[in-house]
């Protein structure tokens, strides 16, 4: 998952000038936003490799949780998850059990196994969204856009 010193990073290659300080932009949200737009993004590219749906009234608007992969958490996580507003990337590997998805707010990313490229597309592509939340927050609309087209760019290329 792209953690803050990965976001920190990419936020310094467009404002050489940041020191870390985050002032008022809510490093949670941040990171929920990165990652929401870079699924969002990566579905866009390829629909047929992503599966998508929304949380209502704490349950997948369509399928079951073990489509989704909620039955390979715990019951008070999987509680967590479906009551919305958490990022969890998640990437199983186990034979018989493999997914990658990402359950991020109120909504469900469920990635194709044939690889785990599309899943790593997103989360590669989260950092460039999440700086390109930060500058959106700031007021900054040139760095901005050019981290939000190298979000693009990044999945477009990968």
């Amino acid at each position: 998952m792209a953690n803050i010193t990965s976001i920190t990073s990419r936020i310094q290659s467009y404002d050489n000038t940041f020191t870390g300080d985050y002032g008022s932009v809510n490093q949670r949200t941040m990171k929920r936003k990165g990652w929401e737009e870079a699924c969002e993004y990566v579905n866009s590219v390829h629909p047929a490799a992503v599966a998508t749906t929304t949380i209502v009234n704490g349950s997948p608007s369509v399928n079951t949780e073990s489509f989704w992969g909620l039955d390979h958490f715990k019951p008070n996580i999987r509680d967590t998850i479906l009551a919305g507003g958490s990022l969890v990337p998640y990437k199983c590997t186990k034979t018989d059990f493999l997914k990658y998805v990402v359950f991020v707010n109120e909504k469900i990313f469920k990635f194709s196994t044939v690889s785990d490229s599309y899943f790593e597309m997103a989360k590669g592509a989260s950092e460039y969204f999440s700086a390109s939340y930060y500058f959106e927050q700031v007021g900054d609309t040139t760095n901005h856009d050019d981290a939000e087209s190298d979000g693009e760019s990044y999945v477009d290329n990968y």
